[in-house]
């Protein structure tokens, strides 16, 4: 496995050259929405550019996938971008793995066939369906089936749009197919590996069957037939690329498709094209591509269709993948929401107001602040017509109900991100906050209350596009306790990590091997993470809260008259300057320097491969991100001298000094 280009980077620089992003020079405001699933951040964008049908809303995970959008020019156009080939056969090894580890249990009964199909189709996390491409399993006669889908209260689909009867024909012959493969494949890797750990009926304590689950599924990875069905898959796969007939492919050497783009000038039918992209309605499952895509932008004159929603500017409205998809709790918020923190106007945070504020919306917060763009951040939270009560008189009342979670939390934050981040963190609650009701309405039919906060919204978004220039203090940051402060960071990045790669940590409990090899060929293909396991944007969060709460302690500024408003100014440049110091440098240490040995992390394999892969990994973090200690190894001066001259830099930015 040779180490590959970032293809993140490919895929947004593709995007970038067939559709710029406007700036504010081009008389556009920039909006970054950003939400756990539910939330309805989805539904709020919908409202913003007046679509019923884009992008897609369902009850569960949606948004799998970057999503940009260009409100203003026409035609309409569109460039979907997709996941890297290798990258879709590692998702679907991993769906052929639960598949099998169902195929063996033996109280799936009568309907085992069904059971495994879904198992295959539809992973517990949702996010990587392939359901979509490849179609339900339905045995039976493929008009008599049920369409429902994803998308709440479907719409009535043309005959163009849908999957015909024929197509859903085939497609259960080759789910059946695979099936009748899976429970083969199983069967054999069932009997080896009872061979060497006894019978799995016969295992009691959930340890041990852990561990026996683990050897079979390291055994399925050693058979031939295993990688043989999943390049059967591969192919059916790139069979339903081959059936898109509109617009134009890219594609790699292998003939592997990297971006489509398409243009129209008609709004219905440019949506039913790209639908093929970003869509979940049930009767098209078995020719929806939309697990396969990392990213859609798409340009045209959408607007909300509310008069009192239009405004003069034009909108870049950014949208991705929910924050904590996952159960397991992640500890960062992902380099690509992050990166883009300075290319927005305002970010969005939706949350959802019958709800405290969860522990992911706490760390987009809580990395908005440390990385000096609190005052970006505005927040949304929806379902404001469920916040009830015999105590809540007012409309008031209920507002600041909603508002109570979130300042806990943010008081939580303050041992963290430093006083000055907190308070300014609780001012952007306090005046940047919204509270909408039913907004998965018609326009024309959303309550008042909606249309008025939704109104306060663009207007924020409006002023935002014209920031005022704030004056800054001249600020001298005394040395003193910064060693402790990266030490301290250095221990809070490994916590977590033990606890996923060795067990023995509530919080963080260990992750399914499975989970890891994905991680160690993600950041193979150059890329940072995988799912909620993002080595390098933890580290980079850890070191740069720290670096926050040491600012608030250690500046001072150089001229007597200096207001506390400049002060801060100056500490929030300095805090923006270092986020993409510390973004490359985490990037260098865990990813790019160990290129090698991630490698080898991931072609272990074989009994016990698990094991030598955590260790692997672990000797990457401790190489990585030593410990600070009195007596430094050259390795922990290195990366001293790393967040020093970080800030240093960031600190001559702004007429400051490091002393």
């Amino acid at each position: 496995m040779n180490p590959q280009p970032n293809l993140s980077n490919r895929s947004i620089g593709m995007r970038d050259n067939a559709i710029p992003l406007p700036t504010r020079d081009d008389g556009y405001a920039t909006v970054m929405l950003v939400g756990t699933t539910g939330a309805g951040k989805t539904t709020v964008l919908r409202q913003l550019i007046g679509s019923d049908r884009f992008p897609p809303t369902s009850t569960s995970r949606t948004t799998t996938c970057d999503i940009e959008i260009v409100t203003g020019e026409t035609p309409f156009a569109a460039i979907v971008t997709f996941m890297d080939e290798r990258e879709v056969k590692g998702e679907i090894e991993n769906c052929l793995h639960n598949a099998c580890r169902t195929a063996i249990d033996s109280r799936i009964g009568a309907s085992a066939d069904g059971r495994i199909a879904n198992a295959l189709l539809s992973p517990p996390d949702q996010s990587f369906r392939l359901s979509y491409p490849l179609g339900r399993w339905a045995p039976g006669a493929a008009s008599s089936r049920d369409g429902a889908g994803d998308e709440p209260q479907q719409r009535t689909l043309s005959e163009y749009e849908a999957t015909s009867d024929s197509e859903k024909d085939y497609n259960q012959e080759i789910l059946e197919t695979i099936v009748s493969k899976i429970k083969s494949i199983s069967a054999l890797a069932k009997a080896e590996t009872e061979a060497a750990g006894g019978r799995l009926d016969d295992i009691r304590r959930p340890g041990d069957r852990g561990t026996w689950l683990e050897l079979f599924d390291e055994i399925l990875e050693t058979n031939g037939r295993f990688h043989e069905l999943v390049e059967d898959i591969l192919a059916e796969i790139r069979d339903r690329f081959d059936r898109v007939q509109t617009g134009e492919f890219s594609r790699d050497g292998k003939g592997w498709p990297l971006s489509w783009q398409y243009q129209s000038g008609e709004q219905d039918t440019f949506l039913t094209e790209v639908r093929w992209f970003s869509g979940n309605h049930g009767e098209q499952f078995g020719r929806l591509l939309t697990p396969l895509v990392n990213g859609v932008r798409v340009r045209g004159p959408f607007a909300p269709t509310d008069i009192r929603l239009q405004t003069s500017r034009k909108l870049v409205i950014l949208d991705g993948e929910g924050l904590g998809h996952r159960a397991q709790m992640a500890t960062s918020v992902r380099s690509e929401i992050t990166d883009r923190f300075s290319q927005t106007d305002v970010i969005l945070l939706v949350d959802n107001a019958q709800q405290p504020m969860l522990t992911q919306p706490q760390e987009l917060v809580k990395a908005a602040g440390s990385t000096g763009y609190a005052a970006k951040l505005a927040f949304a939270f929806t379902h404001f017509e469920n916040v009830i009560g015999d105590d809540l008189y007012t409309v008031d009342d209920r507002k600041d109900r909603v508002r109570l979670p979130g300042e806990d939390a943010i008081a939580t934050m303050q041992s963290i991100v430093g006083d000055d981040v907190a308070e300014e963190l609780l001012r952007q609650l306090e005046r940047s906050t919204f509270f909408l009701e039913n907004m998965d309405r018609p326009t024309a039919q959303l309550p008042s209350q909606s249309i008025t906060e939704l109104r306060r919204l663009l207007d924020t978004i409006e002023a935002a596009a014209h920031p005022e220039a704030k004056p800054m203090a001249r600020i001298v940051l005394s040395t003193r306790d910064l060693d402790l402060a990266i030490s301290d960071a250095i221990t809070r990045f490994h916590e977590p990590w033990q606890g996923r790669l060795r067990g023995g940590n509530p919080q963080h409990p260990k992750e399914h091997w499975t989970r890891i090899k994905a991680l160690a060929r993600r950041l193979v293909s150059g890329q940072t993470g995988y799912d909620t396991l993002r080595p390098v944007d933890d580290l980079r969060s850890r070191l740069q809260e720290g670096i926050s709460r040491w600012l608030d302690r250690q500046a001072t500024a150089l001229d007597d008259d200096s207001t506390p408003e400049e002060r801060l100014a100056a500490l929030t440049a300095i805090r923006q300057g270092v986020r993409g110091q510390l973004q490359s440098a985490a990037t260098e240490r865990v990813a790019t320097r160990y290129l090698a040995a991630w490698e080898r992390a991931y072609e272990h394999s074989g009994q016990g491969s698990s094991y030598r892969r955590a260790d692997e990994i672990d000797g990457i973090y401790r190489r990585a991100a030593p410990a600070i200690g009195f007596d430094k190894s050259t390795e922990a001066q290195v990366l001293l001298n790393m967040v020093y001259a970080a800030i240093q830099t960031a600190a001559d930015e702004v007429g400051g000094r490091l002393e």
